[in-house]
């Protein structure tokens, strides 16, 4: 089964499969218990050694995680330290730290030291299809995207494109291409929040959906390019993906989101509710 999944996942993805399967044939290959590897993450990103991850403005703790503004002076440099949990040459749990000291652990413990960060990425995109529906807040998507110099804008649209996916991980590897993408994840975004269908135009609905996740997402892009398209869409959308698309552009401090604000506040004929977020 694992070997099946991670295959497709692949074959979608163009990974290395030969670097993935290196430490596929480890873990697979460790006795019951938890497995420990590490290496290095991309610039910028930070912890505190135990439970927190930081990196531009995700900000990642104990069962919550959250977007936007954040300070924490215990958020240091540090290379990526990953446990796996182990039974049956199965992974069911995987706990990312940055820095630090390896937490305490029942039962085995199998090192596996510093290995490459692009194969370290290619697996951990493979284990997505068998941990997703697990539950809890693993944050199963940081050791992926986190690893220092990873191709991670083809297997992120996959998971995103992937019907068979879980909303969560689809919306969460959304978020990741506002936040590593560049240009050329505009297009796509752009046809999720176009196209999602969870949303109408009664407004009850979307807040949770691929629409909105890809709404956030082209706010965070590095350079504000995603800021024309999210202005379009605050003009040209659904009500739902219009409210969205305003509340997007008030998160940003670029003038012409702003314009754009001022310019819905003062549309008289506009959805009172998106005025509302405007306002």
């Amino acid at each position: 089964m694992r070997a099946h999944i991670s295959t497709l996942l692949l074959a979608v993805t163009s990974l290395d499969a030969a670097a993935q399967g290196t430490i596929t044939s480890r873990v697979a290959q460790a006795p019951n218990g938890v497995v420990h590897l590490q290496y290095d993450g991309r610039a910028g990103v930070c912890g505190n050694g135990r439970d927190m991850v930081g990196y531009r403005n995700s900000y990642f703790a104990r069962n919550m995680q959250s977007y936007g503004t954040w300070h924490d002076a215990k958020c240091v440099p540090g290379p990526l330290r990953v446990t796996l949990s182990v039974a049956g040459g199965q992974v069911t749990r995987v706990q990312t730290q940055v820095g630090g000291t390896w937490p305490d652990a029942e039962g085995r413990v199998t090192d596996l030291g510093t290995v490459q960060p692009r194969d370290a990425s290619a697996y951990f995109f493979s284990l997505v299809p068998l941990l997703e529906t697990q539950g809890g807040k693993d944050r199963l998507l940081l050791p992926a995207v986190l690893a220092e110099d990873a191709p991670i804008i083809a297997p992120l649209l996959a998971l995103a494109r992937d019907d068979a996916r879980e909303t969560n991980t689809r919306r969460d590897a959304m978020h990741w291409l506002g936040q590593l993408g560049d240009a050329s994840v505009v297009a796509p975004l752009v046809g999720f929040a176009k196209s999602d269908t969870n949303d109408d135009d009664t407004g009850k609905s979307g807040r949770k959906s691929l629409a909105t996740a890809a709404l956030a997402a082209l706010s965070m892009i590095e350079g504000d390019v995603g800021i024309p398209a999210l202005i379009d869409l605050a003009r040209s959308g659904s009500t739902v993906v219009r409210r969205d698309a305003v509340f997007w552009l008030g998160q940003t401090d670029d003038p012409r989101a702003r314009a754009t604000l001022h310019a819905v506040i003062e549309n008289r004929e506009e959805q009172e509710q998106v005025r509302s977020h405007a306002i």
